[in-house]
């Protein structure tokens, strides 16, 4: 039995997770990564993930979320040059975000495998992802999962490179 289930995320979820995702960007920040700041991901990112039905969020069994991430089908025109061995359709996956130290449940590889079986429903042969080049934990993560790494590329006014990732279904 699991210890947390995966649903969507509603626009009553958005108050609680907010101020739970500034706690993460302040962390990565204070680690040195600065993939994410005031000036992205905001709320409104959030919020509109949530109004496209595309936001997942996994909830401990006593509702307290725990992690979120962003599953769509519409691609991200930073990531047009990118050498994707399946270009589209593809589901591309933003905004990956951990609140608690949950390791052991799961979390990140329950949330990638929702995304993998949004993917299969929907006939849809890859799922496409980029992190930043200082982000070692999504990096080791996308390893671990079996993405491949397709390029780079550099966005958002950040002073290091973002990586490409795939992976083929």
């Amino acid at each position: 039995m699991s210890d947390f289930i995966i649903r969507a995320a509603t626009v009553s979820d958005i108050d609680l997770l907010w101020p739970m995702i500034q706690a993460k960007v302040e962390k990565m920040n204070s680690l040195g990564n600065d993939q994410w700041g005031k000036d992205y991901p905001t709320k409104s990112d959030y919020m509109n993930d949530i109004l496209r039905n595309e936001l997942s969020v996994a909830v401990l069994e006593t509702g307290t979320p725990i992690g979120v991430l962003c599953i769509t089908l519409s691609g991200d025109p930073d990531y047009a040059g990118i050498a994707w061995e399946i270009q589209a359709p593809a589901l591309t996956l933003h905004r990956l975000v951990i609140f608690r130290n949950v390791q052991h449940l799961g979390v990140v590889s329950a949330l990638f495998q929702k995304a993998e079986n949004c993917a299969k429903g929907r006939s849809i042969k890859s799922i496409h992802a980029v992190t930043y080049s200082k982000n070692d934990k999504m990096m080791e993560i996308f390893s671990r999962e079996g993405y491949e790494e397709r390029g780079i590329l550099y966005m958002r006014n950040r002073p290091f490179h973002y990586i490409a990732y795939e992976k083929k279904l």
